[in-house]
């Protein structure tokens, strides 16, 4: 009995002293057997860390309503800063009110908005293959009379000649027939005919006058001039090499490959080697045109200098200022040249450089792997360079002269901030119009055309 009532006593005086100890708040978490002077800092410091806490959220809040929002700005920013085609939309915080460091609720991994993008695809025609509206390694595409497409299938050694439908094209394919062949009788592109013969391996093409085609035979190292009939045939005017006595310095005419044509004097620029040169379209009696050699830049072998080439591919060329653009593919950048009257070229500058970081793209114009193809749109000085084996395209646009940059932009092939999912080949050619951007990915033809923060971003 007594140590019953013992027991009692000891657990009376052991709740007692409990009682006096300081009452604890519901919010503070437990420290366990720390020290209490340690206790009453951490008691201190829970205002500030419930401070940092309430901010991250707001900070969250603040990019969501801005990432959400539209408007033509985003364009310029995803020009600024364009977004990695390896890393995709990783890391993405779009320069919120926190510090990247910062983050606690994890990075935010959603990609760019889709609508800031300025181009928007409209339609894709063909696949694989090597029946007629079937593409293998399409490497060269122009546009004739807003009508006529000419596309050099180089995989299949032959150019395919197809009729447009430009409103359909436009309307993004609309009243096409899911059951509509390759064919295309209902199409959008119609197949109309095909030009090849022995040895014949095309490569680029180019529109001249008014339905006269210029296409690179790398295959029998020639420039061919071709002819649009009336009845919608392709028939060969004229074929064309430069001799050796011509070239000198430059190299023998092996594998030509870009071309391009200045409509203002006739004069055609052929990449070809590791040099690049100058033909002039000439009518002989009125009635038979043909291609005489006017000069050449580069060297036989492999250069880095201004002027120098290693392994060139596209050309475009700026018709008002006779500036030419060419696509120094084994130096990484596009070599701005200088064309005269007569033809003459001269070496201005380059823009861009390889890049051997990712963080490189994000400061200037720079190229992980080879670019390839090159185009201009006509009326602004707004430049498309594709990266094949990275399937994007680059944007840039400049002030006054190439080397002003003014914005630029990294695009996946179909016109949309590329992700690190896409499967898409290509693209190597290119063609732009005051409407149209149309690329050859490979095995297909993608068209696709401005939007309107797009055209008002980067054509206005």
């Amino acid at each position: 009995m007594a140590a019953g009532v013992s027991m009692v006593h000891n657990q009376v005086e052991r709740l007692h002293s409990a009682n006096e100890g300081p009452a604890r708040s519901s919010f503070t978490p437990s420290t366990g057997g720390l020290p209490a002077d340690l206790r009453a800092r951490l008691r201190r410091l829970l205002p500030a860390i419930y401070a940092l806490l309430a901010l991250g959220v707001l900070g969250a809040l603040f990019v969501d309503a801005r990432s959400s929002a539209s408007s033509p700005v985003v364009v310029a920013v995803a020009s600024s800063q364009p977004q990695d085609p390896e890393k995709g939309a990783q890391n993405y915080h779009g320069g919120g009110l926190l510090p990247s460091w910062f983050w606690p609720f994890g990075a935010d991994t959603r990609p760019a908005a889709a609508e800031a993008a300025p181009l928007e695809k409209l339609v894709s025609f063909g696949r694989y293959g090597m029946g007629p509206g079937l593409f293998t390694d399409a490497r060269g595409i122009t546009v004739l009379q807003d009508r006529y497409l000419l596309v050099a299938d180089t995989g299949n050694r032959r150019l395919q000649l197809l009729y447009m439908d430009m409103a359909q094209v436009l309307g993004g394919g609309e009243g096409r027939s899911e059951d509509d062949d390759a064919r295309g009788e209902k199409d959008m592109l119609k197949y109309r005919t095909e030009y090849t013969g022995a040895g014949f391996v095309p490569w680029d093409v180019a529109t001249i006058r008014d339905s006269y085609f210029v296409v690179t035979d790398t295959g029998a190292h020639r420039v061919l001039l071709l002819k649009l009939d009336h009845f919608g045939e392709l028939n060969m005017a004229h074929a064309f090499t430069p001799s050796a006595t011509e070239l000198k310095t430059c190299g023998a005419f092996q594998a030509p490959r870009g071309v391009a044509v200045h409509e203002g004097t006739g004069l055609v620029v052929v990449a070809y080697g590791n040099a690049i040169a100058v033909l002039r379209l000439s009518v002989v009696d009125g009635k038979h045109p043909r291609l005489g050699f006017v000069g050449c830049l580069g060297t036989k072998e492999p250069s880095t200098l201004l002027g120098g080439f290693q392994r060139p591919m596209g050309v475009a060329i700026l018709e008002d200022a006779r500036q030419v653009f060419v696509v120094d593919s084994g130096n990484y950048r596009i070599q701005v040249l200088k064309m005269s009257k007569m033809g003459a070229l001269t070496a201005v500058t380059s823009l861009g450089s390889y890049a051997k970081t990712a963080e490189d793209r994000g400061t200037a114009l720079a190229f992980r792997l080879p670019p390839h193809g090159i185009a201009i749109h006509p009326s602004h000085a707004t430049l498309v360079i594709s990266e094949p084996e990275s399937r994007c395209l680059h944007l840039i646009r400049w002030h006054n002269h190439p080397s002003q940059v003014r914005s630029r932009a990294i695009l996946g092939a179909e016109g949309t901030i590329r992700t690190a999912n896409s499967r898409l080949r290509g693209p190597y050619g290119l063609f732009l119009s005051a409407m149209l951007v149309v690329q050859c990915t490979g095995d297909q033809l993608t068209f696709s055309r401005w939007t309107r923060d797009g055209a008002r971003g980067w054509l206005s």
